[in-house]
């Protein structure tokens, strides 16, 4: 059995130890954007475009909304574009 998880640590340098000693393999790090707020019609459209207009693809993403009102969405891009993606998105 295999699963994919994708983890914003607080402290990388502590995941890799304890990862490390559980011989649990990391792939990474990917680049990628944690946007959360809340859940509006037109939301993801208007996050999309602020990186359209910066000029950064996206080559993944993922989403959730939480039943109250409020949303959490990763977006991958590559790691030449992360810099630009997190200044048009003020993250």
């Amino acid at each position: 059995m295999r699963v994919q998880l994708t983890v914003f640590p607080d402290d990388s340098l502590k995941m890799e130890a304890v990862a490390k000693r559980s011989a649990m393999v990391l792939e990474g790090p990917h680049h990628a954007l944690l946007i959360q707020g809340d859940d509006e019609l037109g939301v993801l459209a208007g996050i999309h475009e602020k990186l359209h207009q910066a000029h950064v693809d996206v080559y993944a993403s993922t989403g959730v909304a939480d039943g109250s009102g409020r949303f959490g969405y990763v977006l991958y891009v590559k790691p030449e574009d992360f810099e630009r993606g997190a200044a048009a998105l003020e993250v």
